[in-house]
Formats: C-alpha cells, sequence, structure tokens
C-alpha cells in the first residue's frame, strides 16, 4: 500500500514530485496541488486576474487549455498569499 505522500495526482506526478522538482508551466489541477488550494479556488483567482496565465489553444471545446507558469505561483505565494 502506497503512503498518502506519494499517492498520484490527476496529471499522473505523485504529490512530492509535484511539490519538491515542479515543472515551469502547470496545469490548473498541477498548480492548485503546488500550492495547496482547490482547483476552484485557483480558478477563482485566475478569473479575478490575481494570477497570471495563458491559454493554449487546441482543446476540442474551441477555449483552449489554460497554463500557469511556476515562477508566477511562487510569486503570489509570497506576496498575495502572505
Amino acid at each position: 500500500m502506497k503512503k498518502e505522500n506519494y499517492k498520484e495526482s490527476p496529471v499522473g506526478l505523485s504529490l512530492i514530485e509535484l511539490r519538491s522538482h515542479p515543472p515551469m508551466y502547470m496545469s490548473v489541477t498541477e498548480a492548485a496541488i503546488y500550492i495547496g488550494i482547490s482547483e476552484r479556488t485557483l480558478r477563482s483567482l485566475i478569473s479575478k486576474e490575481v494570477i497570471v496565465y495563458k491559454r493554449i489553444l487546441g482543446n476540442s471545446d474551441g477555449r483552449g487549455r489554460i497554463i500557469i507558469r511556476r515562477e508566477d505561483l511562487d510569486r503570489y505565494m509570497q506576496t498575495d498569499a502572505a
């Protein structure tokens, strides 16, 4: 049985890997895990333009996929969340 810390995230990275070696660009799911908030809260921060993001075109719904830079999440953690 796996320990809770090694539980797989919905994107396939373990929680420890995501927090200790985060990728430069993250999906909403990854970013929420990285900063320790829910996806819903993160989407709210994005819609309020508190966290900077980019939209990558290519989804079948025509809206695209949201990606967030690690440095923008780190900046949020150091300033707005403190």
